[in-house]
């Protein structure tokens, strides 16, 4: 369940990442 939260975590920041980039 551990690896599984931490994965979701990741593809959350990778995402908010993205959006980030695109509206600098």
């Amino acid at each position: 369940a551990s690896e599984h939260g931490h994965d979701i975590l990741r593809n959350f920041l990778q995402l908010a990442g993205m959006n980030t980039r695109e509206l600098a």
